[in-house]
């Protein structure tokens, strides 16, 4: 029987504990004192995304959505819940980011 072996880049290791972290401080501890709404607006804010040319107000728009999904996601089906919409949409928006610097 043959072994199989895994190897991570550390961007990837860092990455999600970064994700882990963020979940723990914004919906875990954050959400329980200021609620969904305003945790996500905090959420938002806090990464800078309102204070540079770069993004378009949409996608401003688009993360306090995705950041009420998560809260909302938390509170009804658990840590994993938010952890899993947070993983998901970050890969989809680095692609996008990366696209938008480019240009």
């Amino acid at each position: 029987m043959s072994k199989v072996q895994i190897q991570l880049h550390p961007g990837t290791v860092q990455y999600t504990l970064c994700i882990i972290a963020e979940e723990l401080v914004f919906r875990v501890w954050l959400q329980a004192y200021a609620g969904v709404w305003l945790t996500a607006l905090l959420f938002v804010l806090l990464h800078g995304y309102f204070f540079t040319a770069k993004y378009p107000w949409w996608y401003m728009l688009l993360l306090v959505a995705v950041s009420v999904l998560m809260g909302y996601g938390y509170q009804y089906y658990g840590l994993g819940a938010s952890l899993s919409v947070h993983l998901l949409f970050n890969s989809f928006a680095f692609q996008f980011i990366k696209k938008i610097i480019q240009t």
